[in-house]
C-alpha cells in the first residue's frame, strides 16, 4: 500500500468519525433517545404496563405500584394486542391476515381497519410480548423526526424545531391512549412537513416534494384508526388551503402536488380502504352511524384534564369515589391534554406575532374550533358537524392529536421568538402570564364537584392533587423567568430541557400504576382448550 492510499483511507476514517460525532451532537440523537428515557422504567420490567397484565383476566401475581391504569383504553388489550399478535405471526410464517379465524364464525379482518394487520413492517413487532410497548417507542421516534423536520421546514431555529419535537413525541394522546391512536397520529406531521414542503419548492419552481404526502396518508390508514386519521387529514387540508391562499403565483402548482400527493395515497391505502368501505356499508355501526356523536361531546368537568391532566388522580384510580359518576366519563372521553407551560407559551406566541403571523393564527383558530367541538359549544358545533363523516367520529376522544400538534408548533414558534430576541418584556409579559393563570383557574373550576368529592373520600387524593399544582408552579415560574431573562445558549438549554422534563414526567404518569414484582399470564386454561380443541377453526 503507498504513502497516499494509506493517507486516503486515513483520511476517510477520520471522515467517517467526524460524521459520527456531528450525528451524536445533533437534535436528532435527542429525539431517538428520548423515547427509550420516557418508557425505560417500563421497558426494564422495573413495573409491568404490558396491556395483557390488565385486560387478559390471566394475571398472577404481581402489585399496582399506584392504582388506575397504564391507559384509559382497555382495547388496547382486547383487540390490538391479540391480534397484532395473531397478524405479525401470520407474517412471519408467510401467510398474509385477511382473515380472523377466532371471531365467531370468522371475519375479513382487514376490513376492520382498526387492527393494523397490514401496517408494514411496524406490525412485526407485536410479535413479541412487549409488542405494544416496542411499537409505542418506534412511532415516538417517527412522530419526534418528522415534527422536528416539519419545524425545520417553516424556517425555525434547532434550539425551538428540538424542543417543539420533543413535547409532541411525549404528546398526550402518547400518554393516555396509546396503541393504534399512537401509530396513527406519528404519521400526521410528516403529513404537514409534505404539504409544506410542496409549498416551498413550488414556490421556487422546482418539482418534488409531494412524496411525503402520499406516505404518510397511505400509514396513517395502515396504522388502523380512521378516525384519528380523517380528522388529522382536515388539519392537513386546512394547511393546505391555507397556503394555497397566500401565494397566487405558486398557487396552482402547489395545488397538483396537493392534489396528485393525496390521490396517490388513497390508491396505495386501497388494500385497507377498499375492504374497509364494503363491510362498512353491511355493518351495524352502533354510535357511529346515523347522527353518531354529534350531540356527544366531553363533560365540562373534562375542562380540567386538558391543563392539569392528573388532577383527578391517576387513570380511573379514584372513580368509584365520584357520587355523580361523572369521573369515568369524563376519563373515558378525554383524548389527550397539554399543559399549564405550554399554554403560557402558547399566549405568547399569540401576542407575539411579528413573524408568521397567518400559520398562527390558523393553528389558534384549529384549537379554538376543536376544544368547540369537543365541549359542543352552541353555533360552532353545528357548523363543525356539516363536514362530511364528522358526525360519525368520536371527536371529543380522537381529535387531540391534532390540536396537540397545534399547540406544539405554536409553542415552537414561542421559543424561536425568544432565541431571535423578539420576545415580549415587562408588562407584556405579565399579562400573558395572569391570562395563563385566569385559564387555568377556570378549568380548575369547573371541575371543583369532583375535586371536593375525591379529597373528603380518598386520603391519597391530597397527594396526588398538591403534587400536580405544586409541580405545574414550579415549571411554570420556572420557564417565565428565564424567558424574562432573555435568550442565551445556557438560558437555551435550560429552557428547552426544562420544557422536555415536563412534558416526560406528565407522559410518565400512565405508567406509574405498572405492576411490581415481575407478574406472569397464567395460561394453563388456554393450553387445556387448546390440547382438546387445537385449532378450531381447522376443520
Amino acid at each position: 500500500m503507498t504513502d497516499s492510499s494509506a493517507r486516503r483511507l486515513f483520511n476517510n476514517d477520520l471522515g467517517a468519525v467526524a460524521k459520527l460525532v456531528s450525528v451524536l451532537r445533533s437534535p436528532v440523537l435527542l429525539l431517538l433517545l428520548l423515547p427509550f428515557l420516557a418508557n425505560g422504567p417500563a421497558l426494564l420490567r422495573v413495573w409491568d404496563t404490558n396491556p395483557a397484565m390488565f385486560f387478559s383476566a390471566m394475571r398472577v401475581g404481581g402489585r399496582r405500584s399506584l392504582p388506575g391504569y397504564p391507559t384509559s383504553d382497555p382495547n388496547i388489550g382486547f383487540t390490538s394486542q391479540a391480534v397484532g399478535r395473531f397478524s405479525a405471526d401470520e407474517w412471519l410464517h408467510g401467510a398474509i391476515p385477511w382473515w380472523d379465524h377466532y371471531a365467531g364464525v370468522g371475519l375479513p379482518l382487514t376490513s376492520e381497519v382498526f387492527m393494523g394487520n397490514l401496517f408494514l413492517p411496524f406490525v412485526l413487532l407485536m410479535h413479541f410480548f412487549q409488542g405494544v410497548l416496542y411499537l409505542q417507542i418506534v412511532m415516538q421516534m417517527v412522530a419526534g423526526l418528522a415534527t422536528y423536520a416539519l419545524l425545520r421546514q417553516i424556517g425555525l431555529g434547532r434550539f425551538a424545531s428540538v424542543s417543539g419535537a420533543a413535547l409532541f413525541e411525549l404528546n398526550g394522546s402518547m400518554a393516555v391512549l396509546g396503541g393504534v391512536v399512537a401509530n396513527t397520529l406519528a404519521f400526521l406531521p410528516l403529513l404537514l412537513f409534505g404539504i409544506e414542503r410542496a409549498w416551498r419548492l413550488a414556490k421556487e419552481r422546482r418539482r418534488g416534494g409531494w412524496i411525503w404526502i402520499p406516505i404518510s396518508l397511505a400509514y396513517s390508514l395502515y396504522a388502523g384508526f380512521p378516525e384519528v386519521a380523517y380528522l388529522d387529514g382536515l388539519l392537513g387540508l386546512a394547511w393546505a388551503i391555507y397556503r394555497f391562499s397566500e401565494d397566487s403565483a405558486a398557487r396552482w402548482g402547489f395545488a397538483r402536488k396537493v392534489i396528485g400527493g393525496g390521490i396517490t395515497g388513497i390508491l396505495l391505502s386501497a388494500p385497507v380502504l377498499w375492504p374497509f368501505v364494503a363491510l362498512f356499508k353491511e355493518s351495524l355501526m352502533g354510535g357511529h352511524g346515523g347522527s353518531g356523536f354529534s350531540k356527544i361531546g366531553q363533560l365540562p368537568a373534562g375542562l380540567p384534564i386538558v391543563l392539569f391532566p392528573y388532577i383527578y388522580g391517576p387513570i380511573y384510580a379514584f372513580s368509584d369515589f365520584d357520587p355523580s359518576n361523572q369521573l369515568d366519563t369524563v376519563v373515558s372521553r378525554a383524548g389527550g391534554y397539554l399543559s399549564v407551560t405550554m399554554l403560557f407559551l402558547m399566549v405568547l406566541s399569540l401576542v407575539k406575532t411579528s413573524r408568521k403571523q397567518g400559520l398562527r393564527w390558523l393553528l389558534s383558530g384549529w384549537i379554538m374550533a376543536c376544544w368547540a367541538k369537543t365541549w359542543n359549544v352552541p353555533g360552532i358545533s353545528v357548523l363543525i358537524n356539516l363536514i362530511p363523516m364528522v358526525k360519525q367520529a368520536a371527536f371529543f376522544r380522537y381529535a387531540p392529536p391534532c390540536w396537540e400538534i397545534a399547540a406544539c408548533i405554536l409553542v415552537a414558534l414561542a421559543l424561536d421568538d425568544w432565541r431571535q430576541g423578539d420576545a415580549l418584556a415587562g408588562f407584556g409579559l405579565l399579562a400573558a402570564q395572569c391570562a395563563t393563570v385566569l385559564i387555568s383557574a377556570a378549568a380548575l373550576l369547573a371541575g371543583l364537584p369532583i375535586m371536593q368529592s375525591l379529597w373528603h373520600a380518598v386520603r391519597l387524593y391530597h397527594v396526588f392533587f398538591w403534587a400536580h399544582l405544586s409541580w405545574t408552579a414550579l415549571t411554570m415560574t420556572g420557564v417565565a423567568v428565564l424567558y424574562a431573562l432573555g435568550p442565551g445558549r445556557d438560558r437555551a438549554a435550560l429552557l428547552g430541557g426544562w420544557l422536555i422534563f415536563d412534558g416526560m414526567l406528565m407522559y410518565s404518569v400512565p405508567s406509574l400504576s405498572g405492576l411490581l414484582g415481575r407478574p406472569e399470564l397464567d395460561l394453563r386454561s388456554v393450553s387445556y382448550l387448546h390440547e382438546r380443541l387445537g385449532d378450531s377453526y381447522r376443520f
